[in-house]
């Protein structure tokens, strides 16, 4: 009816997703768990590394972008609001409003 067969003997078994050592020590699974988490986490830096670089290549195009239309505007022009045709005036050169005493 029944057949005897030898098992193998071993110092560890994974069962369920848990390794389980002959001598009920945590070694084996500490080691797994540290393993996977260590490559999930790098998995992350890759990839937040790729995205920072993504944004830094879009940064230089928009900064690059800037520059070609800044330079398309002439050199007397620039910094000034737009619809100034002269020179702003200094802090001295602007009417100062002094009020004075009635008596």
């Amino acid at each position: 009816m029944f057949e005897t067969q030898m098992l193998n003997k071993s110092n560890c078994e994974r069962d369920l997703g848990i390794f389980i050592q002959s001598d009920l020590k945590w070694d084996a699974q500490v080691r797994s768990s540290t393993a996977k988490a260590n490559l999930d986490v790098m998995e992350e830096i890759e990839a937040q590394e790729a995205e920072m670089e993504i944004q830094n290549e879009v940064e230089v195009e928009n900064n690059s972008n800037e520059n070609s239309a800044q330079s398309e505007i002439p050199k007397k022009e620039r910094g000034r609001p737009i619809g100034s045709k002269n020179k702003p005036k200094s802090i001295q050169d602007q009417p100062q409003n002094k009020r004075t005493k009635k008596d």
